[in-house]
């Protein structure tokens, strides 16, 4: 499986990236470029912001992922961006975040995202 990992460089994602690399799974990073892997000749690496990961879109399409896993979200709207722009790319996105829960509405298209992290800053920082 191609698995395009949303951050991934530190904490929770570095643990996920070691057993997908183990398990035999391709892995692509999107990440800020702030802080690089102990991974790096082992994955792919975009980087950009979250929010204008729409920006990325033709290079992420080109890897052509199965499954997107997001671990970085405590902002409503740079949830909805990468929800919106991994839309029709990848077949599965999971968020995994502390402070921001998603619910599917009826029309199991339409994804409701809530955050509980108010006022907090990028990635959880204030």
């Amino acid at each position: 499986m191609k698995l395009l990992l949303i951050d991934g460089t530190r904490f929770i994602e570095r643990t996920v990236v070691q057993k997908a690399l183990e398990l035999g799974h391709e892995v692509v990073i999107f990440h800020r470029g702030q802080h690089e892997t102990v991974f790096a000749n082992e994955v792919l690496h975009i980087h950009g912001e979250n929010i204008d990961i729409s920006d990325h879109l033709e290079e992420i399409k080109t890897y052509n992922p199965d499954a997107a896993i997001d671990t970085t979200q405590f902002e409503t709207e740079s949830t909805q961006a990468v929800v919106d722009a991994l839309t029709g790319v990848v077949d599965r996105y999971l968020l995994s975040a502390a402070w921001t829960s998603t619910s599917r509405t009826e029309d199991s298209t339409e994804l409701s995202i809530t955050s509980t992290a108010a006022g907090r800053g990028a990635y959880g920082r204030g």
